[in-house]
């Protein structure tokens, strides 16, 4: 297994492309048809004959190539890798084509009530000005031309920015030698947009997207957070979160999905890159059990914020996370993510043994402070994807219930729609 990782993706465009949303991820599509001296069917007809895989794709923040294949394939494998990153085809036919399924894609994507929800919730979250609040949308593609392709592989696939990660049964003195033709890539300079820090919120903010008659409800709450680090404050929110979120004997799991039957699982974490970070809670819930899962999960958020995690549960929470450690690094896929991890944020090779130093010696007072530190409700952001018209006249009925009334008195949604 061969990972290849660019810096960039999204964050390397400029102000002036975010009308055309979608660059990294066209380009990547692109770059998986044919090549200068080959066709799609071709090179996909040669990689099967071998049992390999070669795939691009673009994301908000780095541009991949991931490649697998069996070792005895693996030269002949390497020669159609080197073909298609320095020979990329770019041809007309294979744009209109990549650009036609992205937009279906796109517009797939509204009549998936998970997918509203994440672009609504980013777009809350970040704001329409940021690059963290956009998504690609079918105007943005269409504004999209295949220069602005070319371009974007010509400056942002550099060698420069470029981790690279092999796994397999092979050393370093075999492998290297044969990957002398990735030093024939471009150099350039790669320029990452400095990404704006998001307004910080002091009240609850809500909001939602109509999907009318929607049998069920997608509901996202959260806030900005911390970037990803391997063992200080974002590694042990990472654990204080373990009993309230982020497992299935969790608190939110077990009130709204095993006492409330709202749902089939609910969870929440934090979620750290090198560039942003943020805490979701996210769940899908029965029509009638939205209004009720919003108070549900505010009263057990209030509740952990303001008396911390049990004797009990940090004890679930150690034994839990330590024992899931030992399953993480098994498959070749695994070990290529971990290391690179290790490679992309300059971590000591030791890193995961000294995290569970840390899981193991962490007291449960350390773990209160940073709830209470980070766990923060005035903060929170709430998106709802679902019947706007049956769900406001729910919050009406659940307000007359002086149960639900205090903690539902300030929902006030505002309308958000993504194109």
């Amino acid at each position: 297994n061969i990972n290849i990782n660019f810096e960039g993706g999204s964050l390397a465009l400029t102000p002036d492309q975010y009308k055309k949303m979608g660059i990294p991820e066209l380009t990547a599509s692109i770059l998986n048809e044919g090549t200068k001296n080959y066709t799609t069917e071709q090179i996909s007809a040669e990689l099967e004959k071998l049992g390999s895989s070669i795939s691009f794709s673009g994301g908000k923040s780095q541009n991949s190539i991931n490649v697998s294949c069996l070792k005895k394939n693996l030269d002949a494998t390497l020669k159609l890798l080197e073909e298609k990153i320095l020979n990329p085809g770019f041809r007309p036919e294979d744009f209109k084509l990549a650009k036609k399924q992205y937009k279906e894609s796109v517009k797939n994507d509204k009549t998936s009530p998970s997918a509203m929800a994440n672009k609504a919730f980013n777009q809350a979250l970040y704001g329409s000005s940021s690059i963290l609040g956009l998504d690609p949308t079918v105007k943005s593609i269409e504004n999209i031309e295949l220069q602005d392709l070319k371009d974007y592989y010509a400056n942002c696939y550099s060698s420069s920015v470029a981790n690279m990660v092999i796994v397999g049964n092979i050393t370093e003195a075999e492998i290297m030698p044969k990957l002398e033709f990735i030093n024939k890539m471009s150099n350039k300079e790669v320029n990452i947009q400095p990404i704006p820090e998001p307004a910080a919120k002091t009240e609850q903010q809500f909001f939602i997207q109509d999907k009318i008659a929607a049998p069920s409800s997608v509901i996202m709450m959260g806030y900005p957070s911390l970037k990803y680090d391997a063992t200080g404050d974002y590694f042990k929110c990472q654990i204080a979160n373990f009993a309230f979120g982020g497992a299935f004997n969790s608190r939110l799991n077990l009130n709204l999905r095993e006492d409330k039957g709202y749902t089939y699982g609910i969870r929440s974490g934090f979620g750290g890159g090198k560039y942003t970070g943020s805490f979701i809670i996210s769940s899908s819930v029965k029509r009638p059990a939205t209004v009720l899962s919003l108070a549900e999960v505010t009263k057990e958020f209030a509740n952990y914020t303001q008396n911390g995690i049990t004797d009990k549960e940090l004890e679930f929470t150690k034994n839990s996370m330590l024992n899931v450690e030992a399953l993480r690094y098994e498959s070749p896929w695994q070990k290529a993510g971990f290391l690179a991890n290790i490679a992309r944020y300059d971590l000591p090779k030791d890193y995961v043994a000294q995290q569970n130093q840390i899981l193991k010696t962490i007291t449960k007072e350390e773990l209160n402070t940073h709830i209470k530190k980070y766990f923060d409700l005035n903060k929170m952001t709430t998106v709802i994807v679902g019947d706007k018209n049956y769900i406001e006249a729910a919050l009406d009925k659940a307000l007359k219930d002086t149960k639900n009334k205090e903690v539902l008195n300030n929902v006030k949604f505002k309308k958000i729609s993504v194109d």
